[in-house]
């Protein structure tokens, strides 16, 4: 029985192997030695990014004393601005608290800290300069500093290319002081473009697969060219490299060397993210209309199921779900919005801001952005009134300078 056991299992050895052509294994063989081929390949293009930006990027290092006498101390990265002058580009959030706060979160509840002085230095290489703020968009987050005593044939500044002309695929680098670690160097891909989470109040981020970690922030986001699309400002720390860089058209060199940069004001919000819908095309669900309801708060069953259809991401003629949901009324200093005098009302779906078609609510932000103060523009909609009846309409706004609260 052993004897016959073995025998079979001899034919099935040879049964596999003779099923195996010497072209299969030649082809197996062939596939190795391409693998072993591209890990050997030289991305000369990063060396040559590499060698010509370690002397455009800087760590930072920032030191924050607040009423109470505590201090803390903590960095990121930057890189030098072709401006000159010793101007150096990073994120808000490396050299700034937000409203000038730290809170600290225990059993007991909060304890708000508030900033008294801020301290800035940078290091390039082996040498270490003091540094000052020179502006800061928390908006956006992003800032300029710039790096006191340091004479220009001490650094090279980066090259700004437009981010607007990635794609997705394309390769891309980032460069910073992960950690600390000074110059370190990383390789990517774009993965996403246009994205926004609504943590910041204005976002257009580049996603990429890049890895980047804590110090990195401020960073350039480098394109195949060598030359900065990009700062970079957030990783997710949990499920793979997924990271999120400001793009250089929201970096407003003009508006970063006035100093601490306040947005306009306009008064209202409108629908940034379009949600799923219960419904198929046309056919609206209830909850589909609760949901806008509890945006909007219109009761007119024909206004909402319009409003329902019109917005529907589901439906290919969908051009726009800028829904305002928000209009602010009147401020404490007795101040009206602008959106309000000009007659904005919730659930009216914007289309379009000063000329520029509007998809969403960042669209609007982001359209609002190079309007001054005192400036008059259109703003084009379609109002829906009672019965389910639309009404195209155009009104003019100022934008106004954020009274205080």
């Amino acid at each position: 029985m052993r004897k016959f056991a073995f025998l079979v299992l001899v034919f099935l050895i040879l049964s596999v192997f003779s099923l195996i052509s010497p072209n299969s294994s030649s082809a197996l063989a062939q596939d190795v030695v391409e693998k072993q081929d591209e890990s050997k390949i030289e991305d000369t293009e990063g060396k040559k990014i590499y060698e010509d930006n370690k002397q455009s990027v800087v760590d930072i290092k920032t030191k924050i004393t607040f009423e109470d006498g505590t201090e803390i101390n903590f960095g990121g990265s930057g890189w030098f601005h072709p401006e000159g002058n010793g101007l150096i580009a990073t994120c808000a959030h490396v050299v700034k608290l937000k409203d000038d706060k730290f809170v600290i979160e225990s059993f007991f509840g909060a304890t708000v800290l508030k900033a008294k002085s801020y301290e800035y230095a940078v290091v390039l290489g082996d040498r270490k300069y003091k540094a000052e703020l020179v502006g800061v968009i928390v908006d956006s987050d992003v800032a300029m500093i710039r790096a006191l005593e340091i004479e220009p044939a001490d650094y090279k500044a980066a090259k700004i290319g437009d981010p607007k002309k990635l794609k997705i695929s394309d390769r891309v680098y980032a460069m910073g002081a992960p950690f600390g670690l000074s110059g370190t160097f990383t390789v990517g891909k774009v993965s996403g473009l246009n994205r926004y989470l609504d943590l910041e109040y204005l976002e257009d981020y580049i996603q990429s697969d890049i890895s980047i970690n804590p110090g990195n922030s401020g960073g350039p986001l480098f394109n195949a060219q060598g030359e900065v699309v990009g700062i970079n400002v957030r990783a997710a720390m949990e499920g793979g490299n997924l990271v999120l860089s400001v793009p250089m058209t929201l970096f407003n060199l003009d508006q970063l060397k006035s100093g601490e940069v306040i947005l306009p004001w306009l008064g209202m919000e409108a629908m940034v993210k379009n949600f799923p819908r219960m419904g198929i095309k046309d056919k609206p669900r209830f909850q589909d209309l609760a949901e806008l309801y509890q945006k909007t708060r219109i009761d007119d069953p024909d206004s909402l199921l319009l409003l329902a259809k019109l917005t529907d991401p589901n439906n290919s003629n969908t051009e726009s779900w800028a829904v305002v949901t928000t209009v602010e009324e009147v401020k404490k200093s007795g101040k009206f919005s602008p959106a309000k005098l000009a007659g904005l009302k919730m659930g009216d779906l914007i289309k379009k801001i000063d000329g520029k078609k509007v998809k969403n609510g960042m669209d609007i932000r982001l359209a609002t952005l190079d309007i001054p103060v005192g400036k008059e523009f259109e703003i084009e909609l379609i109002r829906i009134e009672k019965g389910g009846v639309p009404k195209n309409m155009t009104i003019k706004v100022t934008l106004q300078k954020k009274p205080e609260e």
